[in-house]
């Protein structure tokens, strides 16, 4: 009973505190959320542990924007750090077990139930991302035997080769994938001296050293590629962005300058993004270059510790104690003239595709024409067409292999956008 009511304070403190960018609210107290994913604006997960003493760790789910949370997963003192899906069925989690062992969790239906698979008995999985449902990546280690693949939807795993260079002091955090050939793994350096960003072509065959920093009490601790050129890393001390595939990287100017303690990065387009710098919420529209407030929560009790897009428009911020920030307006730093808001999501299917794909607009609330224009990635337009009951079809037989861009318009402007990859 005591539990109870100081949950439902607990929910009513921060159900009461909101800007005009983001919304504060409240699980429950005991929760220590480290990781979430929505894969819509409304469906989504949140993952950490709970309990004060004896933790137990858990993912919880919701189908509607947060306003309420079902746990569907839990492991008796143990955690989760990591979630991610690849679509709508399939998504992947990591962390650890009651044993200590490296942990990663599967589900194939939409993160209702979930399997648990023991990658090895090495330290905790930190990261985790999965390319389609078979093939997947798991980190969490020095580098010379941090890095993990299956190709069998992580029934067994195997260890990836990494550069020797520093590779018993980089310690490896996070992975993405941003096709399914390309992926970035970032680590932080032992005695938090720095930090390390590795890149792979070739689907995890080879891995190349693309970042290194060297500087005491500094520690890289988070990572985010909107895509395969321009991505953004940080940390305590830390903040870098490249715009070309991390061949070169220049220093981020935030409001906390060297006292930034960073926590996580997410870009929603190449020029803007979040980023969590503890207790507040930092925004860029160029790049990376420089960034603003555009959340100070005013608790200084509250730790935020990951962030997730579904689309441009919604957002989440997860942290603890229990406690998690919502934006429906890109933290108002996204408008255009009419200031519309696309509370929907777009579903692209198959991705990767060769010959012909859907693109589907669910939950669309605006009337009127809808107009789709695809683009290459030096912003030449290749496709443009209109949309018939929220549903067209792409072909892929008259485009190139790469990635393409693509925008959704009506008459009062943009709605949304996004990508998609054509494969021969």
């Amino acid at each position: 009973m005591k539990k109870q009511v100081l949950s439902l304070l607990f929910l009513t403190m921060f159900s009461d505190y909101s800007t005009a960018q983001w919304s504060l609210y409240g699980t429950d107290p005991e929760d220590q959320l480290k990781t979430t994913h929505f894969i819509d604006a409304n469906t989504g997960f949140a993952a950490g542990s709970s309990g004060f003493i004896y933790f137990t760790g858990f993912v919880i789910k919701t189908t509607n924007g947060g306003s309420s949370w079902v746990k569907v997963f839990e492991e008796d003192e143990g955690e989760i750090k990591d979630l991610h899906f690849t679509n709508n069925n399939f998504g992947a989690g990591g962390g650890f077990n009651s044993n200590g062992d490296a942990l990663v969790i599967t589900s194939n239906n939409g993160g209702n139930s979930w399997s648990s698979h023991i990658v090895d008995d090495g330290p905790t999985i930190y990261g985790v991302h999965f390319t389609d449902e078979n093939n997947g990546y798991a980190v969490g280690g020095y580098a010379y035997k941090g890095a993990r693949k299956t190709t069998n939807g992580g029934q067994t795993w195997t260890l990836m080769d990494m550069p020797q260079e520093d590779n018993d002091q980089n310690f490896l955090l996070g992975i993405q994938f941003v096709t399914p050939s390309i992926g970035y793994i970032h680590a932080e350096k032992n005695g938090f001296k720095g930090g390390a960003v590795y890149k792979t072509i070739d689907a995890g065959v080879t891995w190349s050293l693309v970042f290194t920093r060297n500087g005491q009490n500094e520690t890289l601790d988070a990572m985010h590629f909107y895509d395969e050129m321009h991505g953004v890393v940080v940390g305590e001390k830390i903040s870098f962005y490249t715009s070309d595939g991390g061949a070169n990287w220049l220093p981020c100017t935030t409001p906390a300058g060297s006292d930034l303690d960073a926590r996580a990065v997410f870009m929603i387009s190449e020029t803007t993004g979040f980023m969590i710098d503890v207790r507040d919420i930092y925004g860029t529209t160029d790049g990376g270059e420089t960034w603003q407030i555009n959340m100070n929560n005013g608790f200084n009790v509250l730790n935020l510790d990951d962030i997730h897009f579904p689309n441009q428009q919604t957002g989440y911020a997860v942290g603890s104690p229990g406690v998690y920030a919502k934006t429906i307006n890109s933290g108002g730093i996204l408008t255009n003239a009419k200031e519309q808001v696309y509370y929907g999501n777009v579903d692209v299917y198959p991705t990767p595709f060769s010959h012909m794909a859907t693109i589907e607009l669910k939950g669309l609330e605006l009337k009127g024409e809808k107009t789709f224009l695809l683009f290459n990635s030096t912003g030449q337009l290749m496709q443009e067409f209109i949309f018939e009951n929220n549903r067209l079809e792409i072909n892929g037989e008259e485009l190139n292999s790469g990635i393409y861009y693509f925008k959704i318009n009506n008459r009062e402007g943009v709605l949304t956008t996004g990508k998609v990859v054509v494969m021969e």
